[in-house]
């Protein structure tokens, strides 16, 4: 005979998504908006499951840390620069003499 107290649970259970599920959608939710029924399922799920809220914890604190070293290495980056017309010229004649010889 089941528990009175724990058949809600055993209910809600059945309805939510598994944990590789859960997963799934958190990794989704970094990239897009999740439907309404969808973040529902995963917060339901989160409340219940302290090995998922540590799972979504550390994607998004790799998401985080991902975006903000490749806005420092865009930032780090330097200018494309020209080469001034007198040396692009020296350099063609080196070229030119070369080819010649």
């Amino acid at each position: 005979m089941v528990n009175p107290l724990k058949a809600p649970m055993m209910l809600m259970a059945r309805m939510l998504p598994s944990c590789e599920e859960v997963g799934q959608m958190v990794s989704e939710s970094l990239d897009r908006r999740l439907s309404l029924p969808e973040r529902i399922q995963v917060k339901l799920h989160l409340a219940m499951c302290a090995l998922c809220r540590r799972y979504a914890s550390q994607l998004v604190f790799l998401h985080k840390a991902l975006h903000r070293h490749a806005e420092d290495a865009e930032a780090r980056k330097e200018p494309d620069r020209e080469l001034p017309d007198s040396v692009r010229q020296h350099l063609q004649d080196l070229v030119n003499r070369e080819s010649q010889a």
